[in-house]
């Protein structure tokens, strides 16, 4: 996992994870040559098959070169795609799709990727409502976790919104893409003391076109 952190001026170029041994290696110029020579679905966004989804209700699943294919336009172009059927409901609720980190090998970690998701909100008459972008995603850097990012739709009633699809841009694909996280110096209990200085740290990862480690949450909106 490549991370460049600036406190102003402190590089650590690489970082090198041990792992327990649960799958195979990550191959991104492999999983680029799937997306290269995958042909679209669909003549629409709405073709896409969607599986219903429920308030309250978190899903995990995946993308790759089984996954459906579309072609999204402009700077977005082809990508695998996973659509879901969101609820008919009269109550607000926040449409969440977590990206967990991905390794290029589950032993030893020298470097990741990210599936950075877009999520694309239709109609009842799968007519496109609103789209998230690159912008909108916010990222975790987990800590004794994995990394993950996350992107977050709110959906109101009026909306009317009956599906949700996921994709990532062409453009980032076998790209970096660099989140910068606000980090305190001090530990908090130094912080209720008045010191709160903090440093600004940039994380740097690939952009991956699969990923088998996707998550969707349907919660509700409000305390």
């Amino acid at each position: 996992m490549w991370r460049h952190i600036r406190a102003p001026t402190i590089v650590i170029a690489s970082l090198v994870l041990l792992r327990p041994q649960s799958a195979s290696a990550f191959d991104l110029d492999h999983a680029i040559n799937d997306l290269a020579t995958a042909k679209s679905c669909c003549a629409t966004i709405g073709d896409l098959k969607a599986e219903p989804l429920v308030i309250n209700q978190t899903r995990s699943f995946g993308i790759d070169n089984s996954s459906q294919v579309f072609d999204f336009g402009g700077n977005d172009g082809l990508s695998f795609a996973y659509a879901f059927q969101l609820p008919a409901t009269n109550q607000d609720y926040t449409v969440t799709v977590r990206s967990e980190n991905i390794p290029n090998n589950p032993v030893i970690v020298t470097h990741s990727y990210f599936f950075y998701p877009i999520v694309t909100i239709l109609d009842e008459a799968k007519k496109v409502i609103r789209e998230t972008n690159l912008g909108e995603i916010r990222y975790d850097p987990g800590g004794f976790a994995r990394p993950h990012i996350e992107v977050a739709i709110s959906i109101p009633p009026s909306d009317q919104a009956r599906y949700a699809v996921i994709h990532t841009p062409s453009s980032i694909v076998g790209k970096g893409y660099t989140f910068r996280v606000e980090k305190a110096v001090y530990p908090p209990v130094f912080q209720w003391f008045g010191q709160r200085d903090t440093i600004a740290q940039t994380y740097s990862y690939l952009g991956s076109p699969e990923t088998s480690d996707l998550s969707i949450k349907l919660a509700p909106s409000g305390p």
